[in-house]
């Protein structure tokens, strides 16, 4: 597929890139992707995970990611070319599937070498759900990606299998009303569709890995709105206090607003070398 020429218009600014899509199977994972190569790029390749409901086209079009392009660009700053991939509305990195395996071994340097090959650093960037599965690679794999922003990432403190009592807890403790119980609900029964057993859930659940902490080294940013819809904010925040247990740098920045609230600055500053 040849590039498209675009422009991506915010008030103050027109950024043009080379946008690239396609689809691939690598392995047993097909999956769809697009590139976006920055007009003056640094080498350097970053990662975007989309939330649940979106597409590989959200990094491109998510206001957020384009304020902190914009932000870059206003000081100078050699962008890192974009790479998203996505396997459905709604998908996890799993192990049990092969799409993790599949992922680390053939998807990464398959896209990276089509983006041009890596000449730089490696980044990590997963908003809700992206940020359930930026999340398995950092606790899995840290040692692939130099810095990870986690956006409103989809931690629960409650199992796709917890009691009624259990869940109306969670409700009430997040003070979520009759839309964010039903976006909730939606979002458990999507995860027990993927996770068959309480026990593999565990295995997979971010909060429960992050006992023991980040890999040594890890560079992590990790925001939330205080009324996130899914009640999120309290899971990202107890990953926040167990995650540095191992020597990890780990910056949490608790936002006023809903789960789509997010600090372009903070970001843009946290990515920056």
């Amino acid at each position: 597929m040849k590039p498209i020429l675009l422009a991506l218009f915010l008030p103050s600014l027109c950024l043009a890139a080379t946008h690239d899509c396609g689809s691939d199977t690598r392995g047993s994972t097909t999956f769809q992707w697009c590139i976006d190569t920055p007009d003056r790029p640094s080498g350097e390749i970053l990662w975007y995970f989309h939330p649940v409901f979106g597409n590989e086209q959200v990094w491109q079009k998510q206001e957020d990611n384009q304020m902190v392009r914009k932000i870059w660009s206003d000081r100078g700053v050699a962008q890192p070319t974009a790479i998203s991939i996505s396997l459905g509305s709604f998908w996890v990195l799993h192990r049990e599937n092969h799409s993790y395996p599949d992922f680390v071994s053939l998807i990464l340097p398959y896209m990276e070498a089509k983006a041009g090959g890596l000449h730089g650093r490696r980044l990590l960037w997963g908003f809700s759900m992206g940020g359930f599965n930026a999340a398995q690679l950092l606790l899995r794999d840290g040692n692939l990606f130099e810095r990870v922003v986690l956006l409103s990432p989809a931690f629960l403190t409650i199992s796709p299998f917890a009691s009624k009592e259990e869940v109306d807890a969670y409700f009430t403790r997040n003070n979520l009303g009759a839309v964010g119980r039903f976006k909730v609900q939606t979002f458990l029964g999507l995860l027990k569709k993927n996770y068959k057993s309480p026990e593999l859930w565990t295995a997979n659940d971010p909060l429960e890995l992050s006992r023991d902490g980040l890999p040594s080294g890890s560079k992590v940013y990790v925001s939330d709105g205080e009324q996130d819809d899914y009640g999120f904010h309290e899971g990202a925040e107890l990953f926040t206090r167990q995650a540095p247990s191992r020597g990890a740098r780990v910056e949490w920045e608790s936002l006023k607003g809903g789960h789509k609230t997010t600090n372009p600055e903070s970001i843009a500053k946290f990515l920056i070398p």
